[in-house]
């Protein structure tokens, strides 16, 4: 008898466990009202700022992405309008040199092409030499104003640059290279450098013979963009010869009205062929070949 009471007693413990108690689903929802959710795990709650901090910053990346995608795009389409539209090697004049920058606005950003095209060719042996630099930057600019038309339009002491896209006025150059006489703050612009010399003078810029002194023509100069009053060749130099009219008129089409490619020779001379080359040169009147 004693043996089956302490057999019936643990049963009886067990038996009277409490259990925890439960909350409805009402009850739940109102827990978390109450505050809750703070106490949850803080690696699943975000605040409303904390998800519109992060929806903000991937709208500023996408925006990034986006713009970065559209300069690389306009990048490559100007290579690819630049590859096209290759230089006629053949239609230009014999010496060349020409700069050019064309500028492209995407957006805040500003694409800038820099291109330099070089044709030179050796007057005794007739090679020529070509040379093409192409040169892409981008740089970020506010809205452009353009500050001028004309050099008069600047204050004294500054001329008008001409941009590709923009006109601004910039200060006038002593002594420095130049592409027109109005960079220049005294005299003019000699052999592409500002100089203080008079029209018609070597070096300065021309647009026909008669802008020229006697002794000068207004031609092409190899290395720079514009045609100069040259010095008559004199003896055993290159020269044009006027009584060949075929030349005359490959001059006419190549180059502008009156400018020629070379120059007639000195007083006394005669443009003859030297030899069997049939290059070119001033020779005594005395000496021409027959």
């Amino acid at each position: 008898m004693p043996t089956c009471l302490l057999l019936i007693l643990p049963l009886l413990f067990l038996g009277t466990v409490t259990p925890s108690p439960t909350r409805s689903p009402s009850e739940s929802e109102e827990f978390l009202e109450a505050g809750g959710a703070s106490q949850m795990d803080p690696m699943f709650s975000f605040t409303e700022e904390e998800e519109s901090l992060n929806d903000m910053f991937r709208e500023v990346e996408e925006l990034m992405e986006d713009t970065q995608s559209k300069l690389q795009n306009a990048v490559k389409e100007m290579e690819a309008e630049e590859a096209h539209g290759l230089p006629g090697w053949a239609q230009l004049p014999p010496n060349y040199h020409n700069d050019s920058i064309v500028e492209t606005e995407v957006g805040n950003e500003t694409i800038s092409m820099q291109k330099e095209i070089i044709k030179n060719t050796d007057n005794r042996t007739g090679s020529t030499l070509y040379s093409q630099t192409v040169i892409t930057s981008v740089k970020s600019k506010e809205k452009q104003q353009q500050e001028c038309i004309v050099d008069e339009d600047c204050k004294a002491g500054n001329y008008c640059h001409f941009g590709d896209s923009e006109y601004r006025c910039l200060l006038c150059k002593v002594m420095k290279p130049c592409t027109r006489d109005g960079e220049c703050c005294e005299g003019l612009c000699v052999w592409g450098q500002c100089a203080n010399v008079l029209k018609g003078e070597g070096g300065t810029i021309c647009e026909s013979q008669e802008d020229c002194n006697p002794g000068f023509c207004c031609s092409v100069h190899s290395n720079l963009l514009f045609p100069v009053c040259t010095p008559l060749p004199v003896k055993g130099e290159p020269c044009f010869d006027p009584s060949n009219k075929f030349v005359d008129i490959l001059n006419w089409d190549v180059q502008p009205a009156g400018v020629l490619g070379r120059c007639p020779c000195s007083l006394g001379l005669v443009c003859q062929p030297l030899s069997l080359d049939n290059f070119l040169d001033c020779l005594l009147v005395g000496l021409v070949r027959k």
